[in-house]
């Protein structure tokens, strides 16, 4: 799970990569403050648009790894948590081999 300020960490990374198990939601709701916090109602609503934010801003509701992808929250989805390490790493291999030596 990624909830509170977690989540607003994620939400500042440049690639989320997600199982169809992550869940992630804006907890401040559930206590009493706002989704203001660790810029989460700046890049929410820039990644998943207003309406979907909103939604999450103001219910507290979680997100799952298959709704993340559909609203672009993250960027690909994984059957599994070791196929997602997997992933990643390719993804870092891709990375690395465009640059420079």
């Amino acid at each position: 799970a990624c909830c509170g300020a977690g989540f607003g960490m994620a939400l500042a990374a440049d690639i989320r990569l997600v199982t169809p198990e992550a869940k992630m939601n804006v907890a401040m709701y559930k206590i009493g403050t706002t989704g203001g916090d660790m810029s989460i109602s700046y890049f929410l609503p820039r990644l998943v648009g207003t309406s979907v934010a909103a939604e999450m801003m103001m219910t507290g509701r979680f997100m799952y790894g298959p709704r993340a992808v559909q609203t672009n929250l993250a960027s690909e989805l994984f059957p599994n948590q070791a196929e997602m390490e997997k992933g990643a790493r390719q993804l870092v291999k891709e990375m690395l081999a465009g640059s420079p030596d």
